[in-house]
């Protein structure tokens, strides 16, 4: 079993703990215009040189934010002039997010792929694959199937209907054909011992339930 969904780009969020700024008398708006300066490329303004504008961006040297332990030496100034440690003001969460997220129909996905073991059939697979999703996904997430797995889906939702619309033309072209309503009954109760005579390799797992299947069952 693989998927596609690698945790491997770090992150770490910070949020303003404003009891402890206004305990330090600062404006928590203050700490992240400074956070905004110092490490964001934050524009400001433009100078004039030698009849050229240029932009001037505020940020600190790469040395002193290569790391977020260097938040560490950054100040903040409060409401009466004093520098407060910005450390001092500021919740760190460090957590691991995924570099590239795809999407599937649409919505964010995780593509999980799988080797079915000999002699299990993908009916059984995909019931497997049900439950173990019910008990560990939160109540938000979804799953979808794609391939060999969204074509069984899709076709097996319809494979009732189906036959029961076969049925009824296979009656009607047999009642035409014998001028009875009653002998066709007599042919279409063997249909049912024929059908599971065709169902044992799709339960064995010698065959899967396809389009090509589907036909030669309504048949």
């Amino acid at each position: 079993m693989q998927n596609d969904l690698e945790f491997n780009k770090p992150q770490v969020e910070i949020a303003v703990n404003r009891d402890k700024a206004a305990l330090m008398n600062v404006n928590a708006q203050e700490v992240g215009n400074v956070l905004t300066r110092y490490v964001s490329e934050g524009f400001i303004n433009y100078f004039a040189l030698n009849e050229r504008s240029y932009q001037v961006i505020t940020q600190v040297e790469r040395a002193d934010r290569s790391s977020w332990n260097d938040i560490n030496n950054y100040y903040v100034r409060s409401n009466n002039g004093k520098m407060v440690p910005l450390s001092s003001l500021i919740d760190i969460t460090q957590s691991v997010q995924p570099s590239a997220v795809d999407q599937f129909q649409q919505l964010n996905s995780a593509t999980i792929e799988a080797k079915m073991m000999p002699g299990v059939s993908i009916g059984e697979a995909y019931e497997v694959m049900q439950k173990g999703a019910e008990q560990i996904l939160p109540s938000s997430y979804a799953i979808d199937s794609s391939g060999q797995l969204r074509q069984y889906v899709q076709e097996g939702a319809s494979l009732v209907s189906t036959f029961a619309l076969a049925l009824i033309i296979i009656y009607l072209v047999l009642a035409a054909q014998f001028e009875s309503f009653r002998d066709p009954l007599i042919v279409l109760t063997s249909v049912p011992l024929s059908i599971f005579g065709a169902m044992i390799p799709l339960y064995l797992g010698i065959d899967t339930l396809n389009i090509y299947t589907e036909v030669g069952l309504v048949t």
